[in-house]
C-alpha cells in the first residue's frame, strides 16, 4: 500500500514567501515469506536445502524480536527417513514501512521569460527513521548424531536491515534547475 501526496502552502502575495509545497509519500507492506529449514539431508533424499522441520502445534512460532523473530520450540526434527510436516513459506518476515518527505518552492525569472522557472528542492527519505529489517536466519537445526538435530544458536535472528537508516538530502543533491 503507498500513499502520495503534495500540498500548496497558503503563503500569497510576497514572491519570498509564495510557491512553497510539502510532498510526501507513505508504504507499507507486509513481510515476505520465508522458509525454516534443516541444515541436513534427514529425510535420505539427497535435497536438504528444502528439508523442513515440524512445526509444533498450540506453540506460537513468531516472537518477533529482532535477536529471536522465530521461537525454536515451535519446531521440531522429524523422524530419519522422514519429511516434516512444516510447509513451505509458512512464515512471514518483519513488514516495511517507509515515510519520504520533500519541501520545494518553484519561483518565476521573469526577466529571463515568462515560462522559466527555478526549483528549489529538499528530499528527506525515511524521515521517521524506521529500521526496515530482512529475514530471520530460517536454519533451524544442524544434524547431531544418529539421525538427531542440534538447535541452530542464530536461528531466527535478524542481521541486516532492506532499506537505508534516515537519508537527508546532502548539500550536493540540493539542486536549482530550470523547470
Amino acid at each position: 500500500m503507498k500513499f502520495s501526496s503534495v500540498y500548496s502552502l497558503p503563503f500569497k502575495g510576497n514572491p519570498l514567501v509564495s510557491g512553497w509545497q510539502l510532498s510526501g509519500n507513505f508504504t507499507y507492506s507486509s513481510g515476505a515469506p520465508w522458509n525454516v529449514i534443516l541444515n541436513f539431508d534427514q529425510a535420505g533424499n539427497g535435497n536438504s536445502a528444502e528439508e523442513r522441520p515440524n512445526i509444533t502445534s498450540g506453540v506460537n512460532p513468531i516472537i518477533g524480536s529482532v535477536n529471536g523473530y522465530a521461537n525454536p520450540a515451535a519446531f521440531s526434527v522429524p523422524a530419519v527417513g522422514t519429511l516434516g510436516n512444516l510447509q513451505r513459506d509458512y512464515l512471514s518476515g518483519a513488514g516495511l514501512v517507509g515515510l519520504d518527505m520533500a519541501l520545494l518552492k518553484d519561483t518565476r525569472v521573469e526577466k529571463i521569460s515568462e515560462q522559466f522557472r527555478v526549483q528549489f528542492r529538499a528530499e528527506f527519505f525515511n524521515i521517521a527513521n524506521h529500521a526496515n529489517f530482512g529475514l530471520p536466519n530460517g536454519i533451524a537445526f544442524s544434524q547431531g548424531p544418529a539421525g538427531t538435530g542440534i538447535p541452530n544458536s542464530t536461528f531466527g535472528q535478524i542481521t541486516y536491515t532492506t532499506t537505508s537508516s534516515r537519508d537527508p538530502a546532502c548539500p550536493e543533491d540540493i539542486v536549482l534547475r530550470p523547470v
